[in-house]
Protein backbone atom coordinates (compact mmCIF):
# COMPACT_ATOMS: atom_id res chain seq x y z
CA UNK A 1 0.00 0.00 0.00
CA UNK A 2 1.27 3.37 -1.08
CA UNK A 3 1.76 5.99 1.81
CA UNK A 4 -1.20 8.25 2.04
CA UNK A 5 -0.68 11.73 1.83
CA UNK A 6 -1.37 12.24 5.71
CA UNK A 7 0.60 9.74 6.37
CA UNK A 8 3.97 12.21 4.65
CA UNK A 9 5.13 15.45 6.37
CA UNK A 10 7.69 17.48 3.96
CA UNK A 11 10.84 18.64 5.15
CA UNK A 12 12.58 21.06 3.29
CA UNK A 13 16.02 19.38 2.93
CA UNK A 14 17.64 22.55 1.07
CA UNK A 15 18.90 23.53 3.84
CA UNK A 16 22.38 25.05 5.11
CA UNK A 17 24.52 22.98 7.95
CA UNK A 18 26.01 24.33 10.80
CA UNK A 19 29.49 23.44 11.54
CA UNK A 20 28.14 20.84 14.27
CA UNK A 21 25.61 19.46 11.50
CA UNK A 22 28.63 18.72 9.60
CA UNK A 23 30.85 17.41 12.38
CA UNK A 24 28.34 15.01 13.61
CA UNK A 25 28.48 13.41 10.18
CA UNK A 26 32.28 13.41 9.50
CA UNK A 27 33.23 11.95 12.95
CA UNK A 28 31.68 8.22 11.83
CA UNK A 29 34.55 8.90 9.00
CA UNK A 30 37.09 9.59 11.17
CA UNK A 31 35.44 6.47 13.48
CA UNK A 32 35.78 3.85 10.42
CA UNK A 33 38.95 4.88 8.96
CA UNK A 34 41.44 4.91 12.12
CA UNK A 35 39.54 1.47 12.10
CA UNK A 36 39.37 0.37 9.24
CA UNK A 37 43.14 1.51 8.15
CA UNK A 38 44.80 -1.87 9.54
CA UNK A 39 42.78 -3.94 7.26
CA UNK A 40 44.37 -1.43 4.27
CA UNK A 41 47.58 -0.79 5.26
CA UNK A 42 48.99 -3.74 7.49
CA UNK A 43 46.84 -6.68 7.16
CA UNK A 44 48.33 -7.79 4.12
CA UNK A 45 52.26 -7.26 5.52
CA UNK A 46 51.13 -8.70 9.38
CA UNK A 47 49.70 -12.00 7.32
CA UNK A 48 53.02 -12.15 5.61
CA UNK A 49 55.73 -11.06 7.38
CA UNK A 50 54.64 -11.85 11.05
CA UNK A 51 52.08 -15.00 10.62
CA UNK A 52 54.02 -16.18 7.94
CA UNK A 53 51.13 -16.90 4.96
CA UNK A 54 52.75 -16.62 1.62
CA UNK A 55 51.97 -13.58 -0.37
CA UNK A 56 50.02 -15.48 -2.78
CA UNK A 57 47.50 -16.70 -0.54
CA UNK A 58 46.66 -13.35 0.91
CA UNK A 59 46.08 -11.94 -2.34
CA UNK A 60 43.79 -14.46 -3.45
CA UNK A 61 41.90 -13.80 0.34
CA UNK A 62 42.04 -10.28 -0.80
CA UNK A 63 40.57 -10.76 -4.38
CA UNK A 64 37.95 -13.45 -3.60
CA UNK A 65 36.72 -11.27 -0.24
CA UNK A 66 36.62 -8.04 -2.04
CA UNK A 67 34.50 -9.30 -4.97
CA UNK A 68 32.34 -10.62 -2.30
CA UNK A 69 31.20 -7.39 -2.23
CA UNK A 70 29.59 -7.48 -5.49
CA UNK A 71 26.83 -9.51 -3.62
CA UNK A 72 27.30 -7.81 -0.70
CA UNK A 73 26.97 -4.29 -1.10
CA UNK A 74 23.88 -4.21 -3.25
CA UNK A 75 22.53 -6.27 -0.63
CA UNK A 76 22.43 -4.22 2.45
CA UNK A 77 22.04 -1.39 0.20
CA UNK A 78 18.66 -2.25 -0.37
CA UNK A 79 18.00 -3.66 3.12
CA UNK A 80 19.03 0.03 4.38
CA UNK A 81 16.49 1.74 1.74
CA UNK A 82 13.53 0.03 3.08
CA UNK A 83 14.84 0.53 6.93
CA UNK A 84 12.05 2.23 8.83
CA UNK A 85 12.53 3.28 12.23
CA UNK A 86 12.46 6.32 14.43
CA UNK A 87 16.25 6.62 13.65
CA UNK A 88 15.73 6.71 10.15
CA UNK A 89 16.96 4.48 7.36
CA UNK A 90 20.55 4.41 7.91
CA UNK A 91 21.80 5.22 11.38
CA UNK A 92 21.23 1.68 12.91
CA UNK A 93 23.20 0.33 10.39
CA UNK A 94 25.87 2.74 11.00
CA UNK A 95 25.74 1.68 14.79
CA UNK A 96 25.64 -1.71 14.73
CA UNK A 97 27.85 -2.30 11.72
CA UNK A 98 30.38 -0.30 13.47
CA UNK A 99 30.80 -1.72 16.77
CA UNK A 100 30.63 -5.27 15.11
CA UNK A 101 33.33 -4.06 12.54
CA UNK A 102 35.61 -3.00 15.99
CA UNK A 103 35.29 -6.17 17.22
CA UNK A 104 36.29 -8.38 14.15
CA UNK A 105 38.92 -5.93 13.18
CA UNK A 106 40.94 -6.28 16.41
CA UNK A 107 40.37 -10.45 15.85
CA UNK A 108 41.82 -10.30 12.66
CA UNK A 109 45.14 -9.22 13.92
CA UNK A 110 44.64 -11.87 16.61
CA UNK A 111 46.26 -14.62 14.53
CA UNK A 112 49.36 -16.39 15.65
CA UNK A 113 52.31 -17.51 13.75
CA UNK A 114 52.82 -20.67 16.12
CA UNK A 115 49.03 -22.00 14.96
CA UNK A 116 48.98 -25.05 12.09
CA UNK A 117 49.26 -23.79 8.80
CA UNK A 118 45.64 -24.79 7.74
CA UNK A 119 44.53 -23.11 10.92
CA UNK A 120 46.01 -19.99 9.86
CA UNK A 121 44.40 -20.49 6.26
CA UNK A 122 40.54 -20.73 7.97
CA UNK A 123 41.16 -18.18 10.37
CA UNK A 124 42.32 -16.12 7.99
CA UNK A 125 39.15 -16.22 5.57
CA UNK A 126 36.27 -16.73 8.29
CA UNK A 127 37.52 -13.35 9.63
CA UNK A 128 38.26 -11.15 6.48
CA UNK A 129 34.70 -12.79 5.93
CA UNK A 130 33.47 -11.57 9.03
CA UNK A 131 35.59 -8.33 8.69
CA UNK A 132 34.05 -7.13 5.31
CA UNK A 133 30.54 -7.78 6.27
CA UNK A 134 30.49 -5.49 8.74
CA UNK A 135 32.40 -2.95 6.81
CA UNK A 136 29.31 -2.95 4.33
CA UNK A 137 26.80 -2.27 6.89
CA UNK A 138 28.30 0.39 8.47
CA UNK A 139 30.38 2.42 5.52
CA UNK A 140 27.82 1.85 2.79
CA UNK A 141 24.94 3.64 4.51
CA UNK A 142 27.23 5.76 5.85
CA UNK A 143 27.84 7.20 2.62
CA UNK A 144 24.18 6.74 1.45
CA UNK A 145 23.38 9.21 4.59
CA UNK A 146 25.56 11.86 3.31
CA UNK A 147 23.18 12.54 0.67
CA UNK A 148 19.66 12.99 2.60
CA UNK A 149 20.96 15.33 5.22
CA UNK A 150 21.24 18.43 2.82
CA UNK A 151 19.72 18.29 -1.19
CA UNK A 152 21.79 21.49 -1.34
CA UNK A 153 24.81 21.06 -3.77
CA UNK A 154 27.06 23.43 -2.36
CA UNK A 155 26.54 22.33 1.10
CA UNK A 156 27.09 18.81 0.39
CA UNK A 157 30.71 20.05 -1.08
CA UNK A 158 30.84 21.39 2.36
CA UNK A 159 29.80 18.33 4.25
CA UNK A 160 31.54 15.65 1.87
CA UNK A 161 34.79 18.26 2.85
CA UNK A 162 34.14 17.68 6.46
CA UNK A 163 33.58 14.12 5.89
CA UNK A 164 36.92 13.75 4.03
CA UNK A 165 39.10 15.99 6.47
CA UNK A 166 38.11 13.42 9.46
CA UNK A 167 38.84 10.46 7.02
CA UNK A 168 42.26 11.58 6.77
CA UNK A 169 42.64 12.24 10.33
CA UNK A 170 41.78 8.72 10.77
CA UNK A 171 43.17 7.51 8.38
CA UNK A 172 46.63 9.11 7.92
CA UNK A 173 46.64 9.83 11.97
CA UNK A 174 46.30 6.23 12.37
CA UNK A 175 49.08 5.71 10.31
CA UNK A 176 51.64 8.27 11.67
CA UNK A 177 50.93 6.32 15.35
CA UNK A 178 51.00 2.94 14.08
CA UNK A 179 54.58 2.04 14.14
CA UNK A 180 55.13 4.21 17.03
CA UNK A 181 52.03 2.21 19.10
CA UNK A 182 53.47 -1.04 17.96
CA UNK A 183 56.66 -0.18 19.51
CA UNK A 184 55.40 1.36 22.77
CA UNK A 185 52.98 -2.28 23.76
CA UNK A 186 56.61 -3.91 22.67
CA UNK A 187 56.03 -5.53 19.33
CA UNK A 188 59.25 -5.51 18.17
CA UNK A 189 61.42 -8.34 17.81
CA UNK A 190 65.40 -8.94 18.65
CA UNK A 191 65.92 -9.29 14.63
CA UNK A 192 63.87 -5.49 14.62
CA UNK A 193 60.75 -7.52 12.88
CA UNK A 194 56.83 -6.82 14.05
CA UNK A 195 55.39 -9.16 16.59
CA UNK A 196 52.12 -10.79 16.14
CA UNK A 197 51.07 -9.94 19.44
CA UNK A 198 52.60 -6.18 18.71
CA UNK A 199 50.33 -6.00 16.13
CA UNK A 200 47.10 -7.31 18.39
CA UNK A 201 47.14 -4.55 21.21
CA UNK A 202 47.86 -1.49 18.61
CA UNK A 203 45.05 -2.54 16.67
CA UNK A 204 43.04 -2.83 20.10
CA UNK A 205 43.88 0.52 21.00
CA UNK A 206 42.66 2.17 17.98
CA UNK A 207 39.59 0.06 17.82
CA UNK A 208 38.65 1.19 21.57
CA UNK A 209 39.03 4.76 20.51
CA UNK A 210 37.39 4.62 17.40
CA UNK A 211 34.19 3.11 18.41
CA UNK A 212 32.84 5.46 20.04
CA UNK A 213 32.75 7.75 17.16
CA UNK A 214 30.99 5.63 15.24
CA UNK A 215 28.42 5.50 18.19
CA UNK A 216 27.96 9.63 18.00
CA UNK A 217 28.00 9.90 14.60
CA UNK A 218 24.81 7.26 14.51
CA UNK A 219 23.04 9.28 17.52
CA UNK A 220 23.49 12.61 16.47
CA UNK A 221 23.17 12.95 12.58
CA UNK A 222 19.87 13.95 11.39
CA UNK A 223 18.41 12.76 7.97
CA UNK A 224 16.12 15.18 6.06
CA UNK A 225 15.59 14.04 2.58
CA UNK A 226 12.85 11.60 2.30
CA UNK A 227 11.48 9.57 -0.36
CA UNK A 228 8.85 10.97 -2.49
CA UNK A 229 5.57 10.41 -0.48
CA UNK A 230 4.28 7.80 -2.55
CA UNK A 231 7.10 5.52 -2.13
CA UNK A 232 6.08 3.13 -0.06
CA UNK A 233 8.24 -0.36 -1.65
CA UNK A 234 10.75 -0.11 -4.02
CA UNK A 235 10.53 -2.99 -6.96
CA UNK A 236 13.67 -4.06 -8.08
CA UNK A 237 13.43 -3.11 -12.09
CA UNK A 238 13.27 0.61 -10.97
CA UNK A 239 16.28 -0.02 -8.82
CA UNK A 240 18.07 -1.25 -11.29
CA UNK A 241 16.73 1.44 -13.48
CA UNK A 242 18.32 4.08 -11.65
CA UNK A 243 21.43 3.11 -12.74
CA UNK A 244 20.34 4.64 -16.15
CA UNK A 245 22.49 7.76 -15.90
CA UNK A 246 25.85 8.89 -17.22
CA UNK A 247 26.70 10.26 -13.76
CA UNK A 248 26.21 7.22 -11.63
CA UNK A 249 28.22 5.56 -14.50
CA UNK A 250 31.18 8.60 -13.70
CA UNK A 251 30.97 8.04 -10.22
CA UNK A 252 31.24 4.30 -9.88
CA UNK A 253 34.13 4.43 -12.60
CA UNK A 254 36.05 7.21 -11.05
CA UNK A 255 35.43 5.02 -7.51
CA UNK A 256 37.11 1.91 -8.83
CA UNK A 257 40.20 4.07 -9.62
CA UNK A 258 40.37 5.58 -6.51
CA UNK A 259 40.11 2.21 -4.94
CA UNK A 260 42.93 0.60 -6.71
CA UNK A 261 45.25 3.85 -5.70
CA UNK A 262 43.73 4.32 -2.34
CA UNK A 263 44.06 0.30 -0.89
CA UNK A 264 46.62 -0.65 -2.95
CA UNK A 265 49.37 2.21 -2.58
CA UNK A 266 48.45 1.51 1.05
CA UNK A 267 49.44 -2.16 0.95
CA UNK A 268 52.48 -1.79 -1.40
CA UNK A 269 54.16 1.37 0.46
CA UNK A 270 54.68 -0.36 3.47
CA UNK A 271 56.78 -2.62 1.50
CA UNK A 272 58.15 0.64 -0.51
CA UNK A 273 59.71 1.88 2.90
CA UNK A 274 60.56 -1.00 4.23
CA UNK A 275 62.87 -2.65 1.16
CA UNK A 276 63.13 0.18 -1.29
CA UNK A 277 63.83 3.03 1.37
CA UNK A 278 64.97 0.78 4.06
CA UNK A 279 63.49 2.74 6.86
CA UNK A 280 60.16 1.25 7.72
CA UNK A 281 60.00 4.44 10.17
CA UNK A 282 59.58 6.59 7.19
CA UNK A 283 55.44 5.44 7.27
CA UNK A 284 55.15 8.02 10.10
CA UNK A 285 56.75 10.96 8.41
CA UNK A 286 54.67 9.78 5.07
CA UNK A 287 51.66 9.79 6.56
CA UNK A 288 52.02 12.50 8.71
CA UNK A 289 52.93 14.51 5.79
CA UNK A 290 49.87 13.35 3.53
CA UNK A 291 47.71 13.97 6.50
CA UNK A 292 48.31 17.89 5.76
CA UNK A 293 48.10 17.82 2.84
CA UNK A 294 45.08 15.83 2.68
CA UNK A 295 42.76 17.61 5.15
CA UNK A 296 43.86 20.92 3.72
CA UNK A 297 42.80 20.19 0.17
CA UNK A 298 39.23 18.18 1.78
CA UNK A 299 38.71 21.18 3.71
CA UNK A 300 39.77 24.35 2.10
CA UNK A 301 40.53 23.18 -1.60
CA UNK A 302 37.32 21.35 -2.80
CA UNK A 303 35.35 24.25 -1.82
CA UNK A 304 37.41 27.03 -3.41
CA UNK A 305 37.58 24.89 -6.62
CA UNK A 306 33.96 23.96 -7.06
CA UNK A 307 33.07 27.92 -5.81
CA UNK A 308 35.53 28.56 -9.01
CA UNK A 309 34.29 26.23 -11.55
CA UNK A 310 30.97 25.52 -10.38
CA UNK A 311 31.33 22.20 -12.19
CA UNK A 312 31.77 19.09 -10.12
CA UNK A 313 33.34 17.42 -12.88
CA UNK A 314 35.73 20.38 -13.40
CA UNK A 315 37.11 20.62 -10.75
CA UNK A 316 37.70 16.55 -11.05
CA UNK A 317 39.57 16.89 -14.00
CA UNK A 318 41.55 19.72 -13.08
CA UNK A 319 42.68 18.10 -9.81
CA UNK A 320 44.02 14.80 -11.46
CA UNK A 321 46.08 16.67 -14.16
CA UNK A 322 47.68 17.88 -11.05
CA UNK A 323 47.80 14.27 -9.36
CA UNK A 324 49.03 13.09 -12.44
CA UNK A 325 51.69 14.90 -12.84
CA UNK A 326 53.01 15.03 -9.25
CA UNK A 327 52.84 11.37 -9.49
CA UNK A 328 54.84 10.75 -12.38
CA UNK A 329 57.80 12.96 -10.82
CA UNK A 330 57.57 10.78 -8.02
CA UNK A 331 59.09 7.66 -9.68
CA UNK A 332 62.17 9.71 -10.30
CA UNK A 333 62.94 10.33 -6.26
CA UNK A 334 63.26 8.17 -3.40
CA UNK A 335 61.09 9.08 -0.27
CA UNK A 336 64.50 9.80 1.45
CA UNK A 337 64.59 12.85 -0.81
CA UNK A 338 62.98 16.09 0.95
CA UNK A 339 61.65 16.58 -3.13
CA UNK A 340 59.51 13.49 -2.99
CA UNK A 341 57.79 14.18 0.60
CA UNK A 342 57.00 17.66 -1.17
CA UNK A 343 55.23 16.24 -4.12
CA UNK A 344 53.68 13.51 -1.68
CA UNK A 345 52.20 16.70 -0.26
CA UNK A 346 50.99 17.97 -3.11
CA UNK A 347 49.70 14.78 -4.05
CA UNK A 348 47.86 14.50 -0.69
CA UNK A 349 46.13 18.06 -1.22
CA UNK A 350 44.71 17.24 -4.26
CA UNK A 351 43.97 13.66 -2.93
CA UNK A 352 41.51 15.31 -0.13
CA UNK A 353 39.98 17.75 -2.68
CA UNK A 354 39.34 14.87 -5.13
CA UNK A 355 37.80 12.53 -2.61
CA UNK A 356 35.36 15.70 -1.22
CA UNK A 357 34.25 16.16 -4.34
CA UNK A 358 33.66 12.78 -5.47
CA UNK A 359 31.77 12.01 -2.63
CA UNK A 360 29.45 15.22 -3.07
CA UNK A 361 29.17 14.04 -6.44
CA UNK A 362 26.93 10.63 -5.74
CA UNK A 363 24.04 12.30 -4.28
CA UNK A 364 23.53 14.92 -7.21
CA UNK A 365 23.60 11.75 -9.62
CA UNK A 366 20.84 10.21 -7.35
CA UNK A 367 18.73 13.14 -7.88
CA UNK A 368 18.75 12.80 -11.48
CA UNK A 369 18.09 9.00 -10.94
CA UNK A 370 14.58 10.29 -9.01
CA UNK A 371 13.95 12.99 -11.38
CA UNK A 372 14.23 10.19 -14.53
CA UNK A 373 12.10 7.17 -13.06
CA UNK A 374 10.30 9.09 -9.92
CA UNK A 375 12.09 6.33 -7.77
CA UNK A 376 14.51 7.37 -4.53
CA UNK A 377 17.00 4.65 -3.39
CA UNK A 378 20.17 6.33 -1.93
CA UNK A 379 21.36 3.19 -0.28
CA UNK A 380 21.08 0.98 -3.53
CA UNK A 381 22.73 3.73 -5.34
CA UNK A 382 25.23 4.83 -3.28
CA UNK A 383 26.21 0.84 -2.77
CA UNK A 384 27.17 0.52 -6.71
CA UNK A 385 29.54 3.42 -6.11
CA UNK A 386 30.78 1.40 -3.03
CA UNK A 387 30.78 -1.70 -4.32
CA UNK A 388 33.33 -0.04 -6.85
CA UNK A 389 35.39 1.64 -4.83
CA UNK A 390 35.80 -2.11 -3.02
CA UNK A 391 36.54 -3.88 -5.81
CA UNK A 392 38.97 -1.50 -6.88
CA UNK A 393 40.54 -2.06 -3.38
CA UNK A 394 40.46 -5.65 -4.12
CA UNK A 395 42.17 -5.32 -7.08
CA UNK A 396 44.98 -2.91 -5.95
CA UNK A 397 46.45 -5.07 -3.46
CA UNK A 398 45.79 -7.98 -5.00
CA UNK A 399 47.87 -6.93 -7.84
CA UNK A 400 49.84 -5.72 -5.30
CA UNK A 401 50.53 -9.11 -3.89
CA UNK A 402 50.86 -10.98 -6.76
CA UNK A 403 53.23 -8.54 -8.26
CA UNK A 404 55.12 -9.36 -5.17
CA UNK A 405 54.60 -13.29 -5.74
CA UNK A 406 56.26 -12.73 -9.73
CA UNK A 407 59.08 -10.68 -9.07
CA UNK A 408 60.20 -12.87 -6.22
CA UNK A 409 59.67 -11.06 -3.07
CA UNK A 410 61.08 -12.92 0.05
CA UNK A 411 59.99 -11.48 3.06
CA UNK A 412 62.75 -10.39 5.97
CA UNK A 413 65.22 -10.49 3.25
CA UNK A 414 67.22 -8.46 1.00
CA UNK A 415 65.08 -7.91 -1.86
CA UNK A 416 66.34 -8.13 -6.02
CA UNK A 417 66.25 -4.90 -8.29
CA UNK A 418 63.28 -5.96 -10.35
CA UNK A 419 61.40 -6.25 -6.71
CA UNK A 420 62.64 -2.51 -6.03
CA UNK A 421 61.63 -0.74 -9.17
CA UNK A 422 58.12 -2.77 -9.34
CA UNK A 423 57.78 -1.54 -5.67
CA UNK A 424 58.79 2.09 -6.68
CA UNK A 425 56.20 2.12 -9.78
CA UNK A 426 53.27 0.76 -7.90
CA UNK A 427 53.44 3.41 -5.40
CA UNK A 428 54.05 6.44 -8.30
CA UNK A 429 52.92 5.08 -11.70
CA UNK A 430 50.34 3.21 -11.09
CA UNK A 431 48.12 6.10 -9.47
CA UNK A 432 49.46 8.26 -12.34
CA UNK A 433 47.66 5.57 -14.55
CA UNK A 434 44.95 5.86 -13.05
CA UNK A 435 44.46 9.87 -12.24
CA UNK A 436 44.89 9.83 -16.67
CA UNK A 437 41.33 7.13 -17.13
CA UNK A 438 40.10 9.72 -14.19
CA UNK A 439 40.50 12.73 -16.30
CA UNK A 440 38.85 11.34 -19.72
CA UNK A 441 36.11 10.06 -17.26
CA UNK A 442 35.77 13.64 -15.98
CA UNK A 443 35.47 15.21 -19.22
CA UNK A 444 31.89 13.93 -19.82
CA UNK A 445 30.69 15.71 -16.12
CA UNK A 446 28.46 18.22 -17.25
CA UNK A 447 25.87 18.49 -14.17
CA UNK A 448 26.72 22.19 -13.19
CA UNK A 449 25.66 23.99 -9.91
CA UNK A 450 22.52 25.56 -12.16
CA UNK A 451 21.80 22.30 -13.36
CA UNK A 452 21.03 20.80 -10.46
CA UNK A 453 19.05 23.53 -8.68
CA UNK A 454 17.01 22.76 -11.54
CA UNK A 455 16.71 19.18 -10.71
CA UNK A 456 16.85 19.91 -6.92
CA UNK A 457 13.59 22.86 -7.13
CA UNK A 458 12.17 20.09 -9.39
CA UNK A 459 11.77 17.04 -7.00
CA UNK A 460 11.11 19.41 -3.84
CA UNK A 461 7.86 20.41 -5.57
CA UNK A 462 7.07 16.66 -6.59
CA UNK A 463 7.05 16.34 -2.83
CA UNK A 464 4.55 19.12 -1.98
CA UNK A 465 1.91 18.49 -4.20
Amino acid sequence: MSKSKQDYTYVDANVKLSLGERLNYALGDFGYNFIYYWISAYMMIFLTDSVGIAAGAVSTLVLVMRLFDAFNDPIIGSMADRTRSRWGRYRPWILIGGIALGISVALMFAARANWSNGTKLVYMWAMYLIVTVASTCCNMPFGAMGGVITSNAGERVKLSGMRMVFANIGLQGCGVIAIPLITLVGGVAADGSYTANGYFLAVLITVIIGIPFLVWCACKTRERLQPPPTQDTIPLTKQFGCLKNKYIFICVLCNFLAGIVMYGKMTMITYYFAYVCQDAGLMTTYSLINLVGAVAGAGIGADLLYKWLKNKGRVGLFINVVSLIGCIAMYFFLATNPVWMGLNFIVGLFAGASGAIGYSMIPDAIDVAELQTGVRCDGFLASFVSLALKIGGAVGPALGGAALAAFGYVANAQQSSSVLTMLNASVTLVPAFCALLQVIAYLFYDLDDAKHGEIRDELARRRQV
